[in-house]
């Protein structure tokens, strides 16, 4: 359920050179039978169906390699929290924190202790347990009452897996337009009690519609690789053409992203199984236009001590997909003066 942190950029591969490869994937370690790369066995017992990313699929022509300079933003650091430190918001703006989470029994409650320690008081929780099977919604469902935190959160547990980002349309679709999405996976925890009062400054401060960064891995501690949007980037709408800096933490309002186009976030059919942070952000960054800020303070602790990280489960389905995602049509930025 990891959305990726790093970009990654690579041909596609033909399906008929790659099965040495294929024979590794996890989907296959179930089956006597070598797949081609790109494709995934169900759970189905009686008849294993396999899902085949078409090798001779056309894609518009690139104009790569893609751009990628030094970042020549403000070094991740304290710098936005101490320039509005002493702002006083016109409100406590709703924010709602949306947790996607899958056999996150490890996790839980660092992830939740992280949001209910927050300075900030107008916000609620959308926590989705994406039928875990190491009993991760009963877990957190004891831990909400333990907290005494059940008028805030709000907990739906799924019984079919879902994907993340089936559910995080299904979850944000319903939202209020101009309340303020903040997502935080189930893995992963906020790095400091001030998040959430930070981004309420911002967005009532600089009218912002989304925002992104920064983050620090764990267990390494190093920093992530989100930095500022070039203004020509911004200007030319450009940003499918340049490299992946928009990463956590991701922050929007919800009325932006209920202006994607249900059939963008759909690949054969079905919603993207993986990469739905791109598949996202790219329309909203798109639309947002200079409406959306970098936050160089490092808010986010990103888990990559989790097996179920997408660049350890499915490298070629992710690679295939980037691109893909890249390939679409851009949109339009909305009007300046527009409201959500």
């Amino acid at each position: 359920m990891k959305s990726i942190g790093i970009f990654l950029w690579v041909a596609i591969y033909f399906l008929s050179s790659v099965q040495g490869i294929a024979s590794k994937s996890v989907a296959e370690k179930k089956t006597s039978k070598k797949v081609p790369s790109g494709q995934k066995n169900s759970n189905n017992k009686k008849k294993a169906k396999a899902k085949i990313i078409p090798a001779a699929i056309v894609l518009p022509p690139w104009d790569g390699p893609f751009k990628d300079p030094v970042c020549e933003s403000v070094a991740p650091g304290e710098l936005l929290a101490k320039q509005l430190e002493h702002y006083e918001p016109s409100r406590q703006h709703h924010i709602i924190v949306v947790t996607l989470s899958y056999n996150n029994a490890d996790w839980y409650q660092r992830n939740l202790a992280s949001i209910y320690g927050q300075d900030y008081e107008s916000y609620s929780i959308m926590y989705v347990d994406d039928a875990s099977s190491d009993h991760t919604g009963e877990l957190v469902a004891q831990y909400i009452s333990q907290q005494k935190q059940e008028q805030r959160t709000t907990l739906l547990i799924n019984k079919i897996n879902q994907k993340a980002l089936s559910n995080f349309y299904h979850v944000i679709m319903k939202l209020p337009a101009d309340a303020i999405v903040v997502i935080l996976d189930g893995d992963d925890w906020f790095l400091k009690p001030t998040v959430l009062s930070l981004i309420n400054k911002v967005y009532d401060k600089y009218n912002v519609l989304m925002t992104y960064g920064s983050y620090q891995d764990y267990p390494t501690g190093k920093i992530g690789v989100c930095c500022e949007l070039p203004k020509e980037v911004i200007q030319n709408n450009s940003c499918r053409a340049y490299k992946w800096v928009t990463s956590h933490l991701r922050t929007f309002k919800a009325g932006l992203f209920q202006r994607i186009k249900k059939e963008d976030l759909f690949y054969e059919g079905t919603f993207f199984e993986r990469t739905c942070d791109l598949a996202c952000m790219f329309p909203m960054l798109e639309m947002a236009g200079v409406r959306s800020m970098y936050i160089p303070d490092v808010l986010y602790g990103y888990n990559r001590a989790t097996p179920l990280n997408d660049l350890k489960v499915a490298k070629e389905q992710q690679r295939f997909l980037i691109h893909y995602i890249r390939s679409k049509a851009q949109y339009s930025p909305l009007p300046p003066d527009v409201s959500l």
